[in-house]
């Protein structure tokens, strides 16, 4: 399969995965708030090589009222998760 088809993939991936896992606007929820699911999927973001894969989604996650560049999802995220 050529790179570009697999990142197509990848990117139609996540944007389902954040809209079956975020179906309404959450403004600003606390990390502990979110479910399991949820917590994953932004660790899984946040920490993906390719900054890419959260551009193609920062309108999404804006309009859910969460944090939608890199940096800022690393530093929401990484301020929760234990090592």
């Amino acid at each position: 399969m050529p790179a570009a088809h697999r990142l197509y993939l990848l990117r139609a991936r996540a944007r389902r995965a954040i809209q079956e896992l975020f179906p309404a606007p959450l403004p600003h929820p606390p990390y502990a708030d979110l479910t399991a699911a949820q917590q994953q999927l932004l660790g899984d973001v946040a920490g993906h090589r390719h900054a890419w894969l959260i551009r193609s989604s920062a309108d999404r996650l804006r309009d859910l009222g969460l944090t939608h560049t890199q940096e800022a999802l690393q530093s929401y995220v990484g301020t929760h998760r234990t090592a």
